[in-house]
C-alpha cells in the first residue's frame, strides 16, 4: 500500500506541476512519509534535513477516495506551509482555536470538489460573521470572541434563581427537589458543563444531582462548540505542529529561512500568467512576502565590485614586447595582481548550507583570477589553505566566534589587498582594525541590520540572498 500511496503522489505532483504549478513547485520539495504517525494528513519537521515532513495516513488517503480530494488535501497541507501556520503555534494560546483559524484561511482556497463534506469552512461558521479571505489573525479573534460570549451567555442562563420568600415554608408552595421523583425539579436533572483545556481540548462533564441518577447526553451547542468537540478536522492532523513549537527558536528560524526559499524558488519557476492564475489575495501575499525578502542590493555585483577594486597592478620590464611609444626595448609589461583573503565562519552557529554558500562565493572570485587564502575559523583558526579550485570534505570549527584572529592574520602575515569575512555576524565587537579594506557577507539568517552588532563591523556589510 505504501509503494501505491508513493505512485499516487507523484502523480498528483505532476497534475499540479501542469495545472497548478506553484503548488506543485512546493510539494516537490517536501519529503513525504506514508505511516500512521498521522491521524489524516499532517506537516511535521525532519531532524535530517531541517525541513518539513509531509505525513499521511494511508488509511485516511485510501478513504478519500476521488483524485480531486487527494488533490485538495494535499494543497491544505502546502498553503498551511505557504502561510508558515506551523510556527506559528506558540502565538495563540487555545491551540484548537488557532487549528480552525488556520483551516478557515487555506480551505478558502480550495475548490468544493477538492473539500470533504465536514470540512472547516466560512459555510460551516456561517452563524458567525465571518470576513472572506482574512488571514489567520483575524479568523483566531473572531473565534475567541464569539466563544467568549457563548459562554457568557450559557452562564447567564445556568445561574440558579433566588426562591422566593414563601418557597419552602410551612403551609406554602413546594420546597426545592420535592417535587415529581419521575422528573420534577431537582429530581435527576442533570448539570452539564464544557470545558476548554490549555491547548485547546475540549471535554463534556455531567453530573447527577442524586446519586444513581442516569446521565443525560451534552447538548450539542452551535457549529463552533461541535469543531471543538469533534475527535479531529476533516482534513488536518494540526497535532504535529507541535513538533514545530518544541524547537529551539534557533532552529525555528532556519526552518523559516528554508520555506522563505522554497518560495521564493517556486514563485520563479512559474511564468507570469501562472501566477497571475492564482487566486489575487494569495498573489497579494506572495508579492508582499517577495519584496521583504529581496535584497537592498545587488551584493553579487558589489561583491565582484570589491573583489575588483582590491586587485593592485605593476609594471614588468620585457625584452618581448618593444614599447608602443618609442619603439624601443626592453618594453612595459603591465601586470594584475590580487590577494583576497576569505575567512569563513565555521562557528556552531553557522549551517551547512550557509557553509555551502559561503564555499560557493569563493569559488566565483577565484574563478575570476584572484589568489585566494581561505581562513576556517570560529574562535580560534582551524586551517589556512590556499583555495585551488576544490571544495574541501570537512571543515573544522563548531564553537564559538571570534573575528580578531583572522584579522590579525591579515595585518601580520598574509596581508592581502583584501578581506572578506562570510558569517552569519554572532559574534562580540571586533577589537582588531584591519588594515585593508574588508568586506563582511551576512548570511541571510544572520543578525539583523538593526542589530546593534552591524554597526561594530568595520567595513562594508552586505545579506547574503537566495
Amino acid at each position: 500500500m505504501t509503494a501505491t500511496i508513493h505512485d499516487d503522489l507523484s502523480r498528483a505532483t505532476i497534475k499540479l506541476l501542469l495545472q497548478e504549478p506553484f503548488y506543485g513547485h512546493v510539494l516537490a520539495g517536501l519529503i513525504k512519509e506514508v505511516s500512521g504517525r498521522a491521524a489524516t494528513t499532517g506537516l511535521s519537521r525532519d531532524d535530517s534535513a531541517q525541513m518539513v515532513r509531509l505525513v499521511i495516513n494511508p488509511r485516511h488517503w485510501d478513504d478519500l477516495g476521488t483524485l480531486e480530494l487527494r488533490l485538495g488535501a494535499i494543497k491544505h497541507e502546502v498553503l498551511h506551509l505557504i502561510f508558515k501556520h506551523i510556527l506559528r503555534a506558540e502565538a495563540f494560546l487555545h491551540r484548537r482555536l488557532f487549528w480552525i483559524a488556520a483551516d478557515l484561511v487555506v480551505n478558502q482556497y480550495l475548490s468544493p470538489e477538492q473539500l470533504p463534506p465536514d470540512a472547516v469552512t466560512l459555510q460551516r461558521l456561517s452563524s458567525i460573521p465571518l470576513e472572506p479571505l482574512q488571514g489567520v489573525d483575524y479568523y483566531y479573534k473572531a473565534l475567541l470572541d464569539h466563544l467568549q460570549q457563548t459562554d457568557a451567555a450559557a452562564a447567564e442562563q445556568e445561574a440558579p434563581s433566588l426562591p422566593s420568600e414563601d418557597a419552602g415554608a410551612p403551609g406554602g408552595g413546594e420546597a426545592v427537589g420535592g417535587g415529581d421523583p419521575e422528573g420534577g425539579v431537582g429530581s435527576k436533572s442533570q448539570a452539564v458543563a464544557v470545558t476548554y483545556g490549555a491547548k485547546g481540548q475540549v471535554a463534556a462533564a455531567a453530573g447527577a444531582a442524586e446519586e444513581g441518577g442516569e446521565g443525560a447526553a451534552a447538548p450539542q451547542g452551535d457549529a463552533l462548540s461541535r469543531l471543538l468537540a469533534s475527535a479531529r478536522l476533516a482534513l488536518d492532523d494540526h497535532g504535529l505542529w507541535e513538533d514545530f513549537a518544541r524547537m529551539p527558536r534557533a532552529e525555528q528560524r532556519i526552518v523559516d529561512q528554508i520555506l522563505d526559499g522554497v518560495i521564493q524558488q517556486s514563485v520563479r519557476r512559474i511564468k507570469s500568467d501562472q501566477f497571475g492564475a492564482l487566486p489575487a489575495s494569495l498573489r497579494r501575499y506572495l508579492d508582499d512576502l517577495m519584496e521583504a525578502l529581496a535584497p537592498r542590493l545587488d551584493w553579487r555585483r558589489a561583491l565582484r565590485l570589491f573583489a575588483e577594486s582590491s586587485r593592485r597592478t605593476w609594471l614588468k620590464n620585457t625584452v618581448r614586447r618593444p614599447s608602443k611609444r618609442y619603439g624601443t626595448t626592453p618594453g612595459v609589461k603591465v601586470r594584475r595582481r590580487q590577494k583576497i583573503l576569505a575567512v569563513v565562519d565555521t562557528s556552531g552557529s553557522v549551517v551547512e548550507g550557509e557553509l555551502r554558500r559561503f564555499f560557493s562565493e569563493v569559488h566565483h572570485i577565484w574563478s575570476r583570477g584572484a589568489e585566494v587564502v581561505v581562513v576556517e575559523c570560529d574562535c580560534a583558526i582551524h586551517a589556512i589553505t590556499p583555495y585551488r579550485g576544490r571544495l574541501p570534505s570537512l571543515v573544522s570549527g563548531g564553537g564559538g566566534t571570534l573575528f580578531d584572529p583572522p584579522i590579525l592574520f591579515a595585518n601580520e602575515v598574509y596581508r592581502p589587498d583584501g578581506v572578506i569575512y562570510f558569517t552569519d555576524g554572532y559574534a562580540p565587537e571586533p577589537q582588531v582594525l584591519s588594515r585593508c579594506p574588508i568586506l563582511w557577507l551576512i548570511s541571510e539568517r544572520g543578525i539583523p541590520d538593526e542589530d546593534p552588532r552591524w554597526q561594530t563591523l568595520q567595513g562594508r556589510k552586505l545579506r547574503i540572498a537566495l
